[in-house]
């Protein structure tokens, strides 16, 4: 795994889903204010994330890995075989870092890790998809090298969100 000096990536652990379902219940209240329905952010249910989270890992072929910083966990990436078999074999599904540690090097090294094991996997080409909406997280993925190649639709609640797909080179 990729070390820094400040922080840890690994893969995380059956008993930290609890955890990192906390986490990604706080980074989505902030990261998707505004672009999705506030009622759904509102009513996100830390026990339904977690049944989903350990149900969608029991699958074959799907890997998550946290970044610590020290002790604590402060960010998670979920990958595995793409959703969207068109784009690409492999996925990056999920790419999550605590609002205080946004901007400090985790998620790259996150996305370094995941990439990584997924060229190992032999789950090339590699796409990431994102909310049309999402600017700041489009703004990250083309600084890494991912150029945009289509759009899928996903339903959040009972909206359906148009996303960009994205692939690398």
């Amino acid at each position: 795994m990729n070390n820094s000096d400040q922080f840890i990536i690994r893969e995380s652990q059956k008993s930290e889903y609890r955890e990192i379902t906390d986490l990604s219940i706080k980074v989505w209240k902030t990261a998707y204010k505004g672009l999705i329905d506030d009622q759904i952010l509102n009513n996100l249910s830390g026990e339904e994330r977690l049944k989903g989270r350990i149900q969608w890992f029991t699958e074959p072929n799907k890997f998550s890995i946290i970044a610590m910083d020290k002790e604590k966990i402060i960010g998670f990436g979920d990958f595995g075989i793409s959703r969207h078999l068109k784009y690409g074999k492999g996925e990056i599904y999920a790419l999550y870092v605590l609002p205080e540690y946004q901007g400090h090097g985790a998620g790259k090294l996150l996305m370094q890790e995941a990439m990584c094991q997924l060229k190992q996997k032999s789950l090339t080409p590699y796409i990431v998809v994102t909310l049309e909406t999402n600017l700041p997280a489009q703004k990250f993925y083309q600084s890494i090298g991912f150029k945009f190649i289509g759009n899928v639709f996903t339903c959040i609640g009972e909206k359906k969100y148009k996303e960009n797909v994205y692939i690398i080179d």
